[in-house]
């Protein structure tokens, strides 16, 4: 939703939560989930036109954060587990080769528009044609 190209405050707030998030603590995890759930909330009115997103998740967002900060003190400075940090990273090398293997095979099969239907992923088609009917609009 906020990936829309225009620039309203909830943009800022959401990039103030991210950068408050960067040390990767549990107590900046927490303060995360705090700051999206009432981005969330500022915006609900237009999050609850998203096909199947439930304004209950808000809510649930927010509680969770809550329990969480409720158990006491985050640890100071103690990082993410090392093996989640690895588990991330491996899926973002993952991501990137799966993201090159369907802009090689758009190139290759260009004439051949049933084939990179089958390779792409069809949110990115969906994204792409959602930016060129923005663009025409314009």
């Amino acid at each position: 939703m906020l990936d829309d190209d225009v620039h309203e405050p909830a943009d800022d707030a959401l990039a103030a939560a991210k950068a408050r998030a960067e040390d990767d603590t549990r107590g900046t995890r927490i303060e995360y989930m705090f700051g999206v759930a009432a981005v969330a909330k500022d915006i609900k009115d237009r999050l609850v036109k998203i096909k199947n997103f439930d304004e209950k998740w808000i809510g649930e967002l927010r509680d969770t954060a809550q329990k969480l900060s409720d158990e006491g003190p985050p640890p100071m400075g103690r990082p993410a587990d090392p093996k989640i940090d690895l588990r991330n990273r491996m899926l973002v090398l993952l991501e990137q080769r799966v993201s090159k293997v369907r802009r090689a095979a758009q190139y290759v099969y260009d004439e051949h528009p049933e084939i990179v239907r089958m390779v792409t992923s069809a949110y990115e088609r969906k994204k792409r044609l959602e930016a060129k009917r923005k663009k025409k609009e314009k």
